[in-house]
């Protein structure tokens, strides 16, 4: 009786206090709760007023119940999660985060995107992520792009590597990579995917070096076809116009 009391008590004070005292209001009526909130958004009760109150919470239950939020089926559930993640300190929210991304199953995703948010901490375990012992390939992809998209300098180290991988996934990362942020010194390890089986690699190989501008990788891309797939031959065609214009 008493958590149902006060949860009509802090639907009508949510509106009407400063974040402060809200905060200190939450932590007063629901610390040792975590459960009761738990069972409300396995019932999906006013998730969202749930889900704030886990935030001002910020006890290791509150975090651990984001967490399991984070890999949902129901997709509305899961990015509300990710939103609530990124609200809280990220110190003992890393390693888990990891986790969940490590297993690439339901909330990967969100997860990574979690981890990105967290400033140097989270780019920093992303990092180590793409180095553990059994990192799966789409995992490394993973972690390669979300780098990049935070400008993060070393994802130029990890597309290197990336470019030279058997699996196209990973390779689809580097390529999006080196075009990204353009890097001229990759050109090499972009050539190399031009002989790939896989029609979607070597167009974006021949579109990647279009955009990198070198002009060393003209006689590859002369010396690569005529392509089979029209649409690669005609991106090749069309590289090497561009750099013969150099």
């Amino acid at each position: 009786m008493e958590s149902i009391n006060n949860w009509e008590k802090i639907k009508e004070e949510r509106s009407q206090l400063p974040e402060t005292e809200w905060i200190i209001l939450c932590r007063n009526l629901y610390t040792g709760w975590e459960n009761f909130l738990a069972d409300k958004l396995r019932l999906r009760e006013e998730q969202s007023l749930v889900l704030e109150i886990l935030v001002a919470l910020a006890t290791p239950r509150a975090e651990e119940v984001l967490l399991r939020c984070l890999e949902d089926r129901e997709e509305a559930m899961e990015l509300a999660a990710a939103e609530a993640l990124k609200k809280m300190a990220p110190e003992r929210l890393l390693g888990p985060l990891a986790g969940v991304m490590a297993r690439q199953g339901q909330g990967a995703a969100k997860a990574g995107e979690v981890l990105a948010s967290m400033g140097a901490k989270g780019l920093d375990q992303l990092w180590r992520l793409w180095f553990e012992e059994g990192a799966s390939e789409g995992l490394k992809a993973q972690v390669l792009l979300l780098l990049a998209e935070q400008g993060d300098p070393r994802c130029e180290n990890l597309a290197f590597l990336a470019l030279l991988s058997q699996d196209e996934e990973l390779v689809r990362a580097g390529l999006k990579t080196a075009q990204m942020w353009e890097f001229r010194d990759l050109w090499g390890n972009v050539v190399c995917c031009l002989s790939s089986e896989s029609w979607w690699v070597r167009a974006k190989a021949c579109e990647t070096l279009a955009e990198l501008g070198v002009k060393e990788a003209l006689s590859a891309l002369e010396e690569a076809g005529p392509d089979p797939d029209a649409w690669v031959e005609d991106e090749r065609r069309q590289a090497i116009g561009k750099l013969s214009e150099k």
